[in-house]
């Protein structure tokens, strides 16, 4: 059995944006997401050079492979995907509930994923249901 090399929780760095913005726009992340617009990596720029001091990120062998952030109280976190079910979700939530224990999420009702872990870890959120499509 091969050993998973070590986790690090690092805050997050400008060399980590343009990882956090390809995790965050993967088509199996995007989807848990409220907002599931595309951006630039010009917009994901200036977005965390404004909350970077409330993101973190977990490393393996130095490479982003989650971040966790709080924006407005409310928590945000995404997973690489390749790196899921080994516990860097619960590890991160664990970290920023740590920093920011009055912190929520809103989680989609259909996103059950994110549900499961919260619960898990015993952190509250508050379940929303996704928008209806704007008609013209």
């Amino acid at each position: 059995m091969s050993q998973q090399p070590p986790l690090t929780i690092s805050n997050v760095k400008p060399e980590h944006y343009e990882p956090i913005r390809r995790m965050r726009l993967h088509p199996s992340n995007r989807a848990g997401f409220l907002d599931q617009g595309s951006f630039s990596e010009a917009d994901q720029q200036l977005y965390m050079e404004a909350h970077a001091a409330s993101y973190i990120v977990c490393l393996s062998e130095g490479e982003p492979v989650g971040y966790a952030g709080v924006v407005e109280n409310d928590i945000r976190i995404c997973t690489n995907p390749e790196f899921k079910k080994r516990g860097i979700g619960a590890k991160m939530l664990r970290e920023i509930v740590r920093r920011f224990p009055d912190a929520k999420a809103k989680i989609l009702r259909d996103n059950v994923g994110s549900q499961a872990l919260f619960e898990r870890c015993g952190v509250p959120f508050i379940l929303i249901d996704r928008p209806s499509p704007s008609r013209p």
